[in-house]
């Protein structure tokens, strides 16, 4: 499938923030599904859309590693990033994943945006070469209530619905003006508007 750009660099910038997980283990922290936290070293492998992601989590360099499944794990702590599991996922061809991690990229009173990375891997002879950049591989997912939608060019309204404290980026989202690539640079002027408002410049 042929991808442009504008996704491309879409891909690189998210996986500096989030896919370097897969690469090194970084400090954190995970909470089980019965409350328990655990901090220590963690690495985010993604799922694949047939199989959830794994995390792999360490209490120290020279500590033994563990793999955890979404229905282990409750949430966790990479970093500066924040995820949780979400249930349900659509997928292609009307499929649906029972559950996954996803990252935390926005949380408003109408609801969340995740970000959901998909690892699709192409073998080589012996052994796994990089991923295989697909227009699949990110997703922005947005939760309200129940219900979950993936970020398309054509629903983008819905994220719409998720900032409507934001008069001016709701107004150019509904006319289209940002595109499904933008909806990253989107989220942090969200961010900044609300921090701005919370803590005006005197």
């Amino acid at each position: 499938m042929k991808v442009n750009l504008t996704i491309l660099l879409l891909l690189t910038l998210h996986l500096t923030v989030a896919g370097q997980a897969s690469d090194k283990f970084q400090t954190g922290y995970f909470i089980d599904k019965f409350g328990e936290r655990y901090d220590g070293e963690l690495i985010l492998q993604p799922g694949d859309g047939k199989n959830p992601g794994a995390l792999v989590f360490r209490e120290s360099k020279n500590g033994k590693k563990e793999s955890y499944g979404p229905d282990y794990v409750k949430a966790f702590v990479i970093a500066a990033d924040s995820f949780a599991v979400i249930e349900k996922i659509p997928l292609a061809n009307r499929k649906v994943l029972a559950m996954d991690f996803a990252r935390i990229t926005l949380r408003t009173q109408n609801g969340t945006v995740y970000l959901h990375e998909l690892s699709v891997q192409k073998k080589s002879g012996h052994a796994s070469s990089a991923h295989l950049v697909t227009d699949e591989q990110l997703r922005y997912i947005i939760q309200s209530g129940n219900k979950l939608t993936v970020l398309n060019k054509g629903n983008l309204k819905e994220f719409a619905n998720i900032v409507p404290d934001h008069p001016d980026l709701r107004k150019r989202i509904l006319a289209r003006k940002v595109k499904l690539e933008n909806i990253g640079s989107a989220i942090d002027e969200y961010k900044k508007f609300k921090t701005e408002k919370a803590f005006p410049k005197q």
